[in-house]
């Protein structure tokens, strides 16, 4: 996966309004770490572009490829790869 920014993983207090944009933005704002920049942004981007009943429709599960294509530097055989990581995991 491509370095987009820098950041690092200083604990926070934990808070159920702190949503995953405030976290994506808090992460990018320090040192690297990288891996959990990526993870942070594959959730959200999941989150926020599959459509639901995506698993099992191949129209909608383009879709979800295509939302994950830019993440990996439009590596095809790396969203392959992750897309099916993906599919198999619950919650999403």
């Amino acid at each position: 996966m491509r370095p987009k920014t820098e950041c690092t993983l200083t604990p926070w207090q934990t808070r159920s309004d702190f949503d995953l944009q405030q976290a994506a933005t808090f992460l990018r704002q320090a040192k690297p770490n990288l891996l959990m920049c990526a993870v942070l942004e594959i959730d959200m981007v999941m989150r926020e572009r599959a459509p639901a009943g995506w698993k099992g429709d191949q129209a909608r599960e383009a879709q979800v490829q295509n939302a994950l294509f830019p993440l990996l530097d439009r590596d095809r055989d790396a969203t392959r790869a992750l897309f099916e990581l993906i599919k198999n995991q619950p919650g999403y």
